[in-house]
């Protein structure tokens, strides 16, 4: 993940269910999968200026896997900003953005009609 330019796109909330994602590292061409080094972090900062709350992922070899409760996810408001950082233990630490933009609330559309 190293050397990435952080792309902006929306961080995509759907109202009532649980929010889980997975990140997979690989070698630099991008298919070929590697465990993420030794130390490592993956984590979103969602919030206002000053207000950050952290939102670890568990890495596993080169999986990196998040899941927020349906009952936390849906407290974050709507246009909330976020950045989603890889955090390298090297000396001194390395923190790249990967992503970074704003929490889209959406309702999840309604089948039965």
């Amino acid at each position: 993940m190293a050397g990435i330019k952080p792309q902006k796109e929306p961080l995509i909330f759907p109202t009532g269910g649980d929010f889980q994602w997975v990140y997979h590292y690989t070698e630099p061409d991008g298919t070929t999968p590697k465990d993420f080094p030794i130390g490592s972090e993956l984590y979103y900062l969602i919030g206002g200026e000053t207000d950050f709350v952290k939102y670890p992922f568990v890495i596993e070899a080169d999986a990196a896997h998040i899941k927020i409760e349906s009952e936390v996810a849906d407290l974050i408001p709507d246009k909330r900003g976020y950045r989603l950082i890889f955090k390298e233990d090297t000396t001194p630490t390395t923190e790249t953005v990967i992503l970074f933009g704003a929490v889209e609330r959406v309702e999840p559309r309604d089948y039965r009609s």
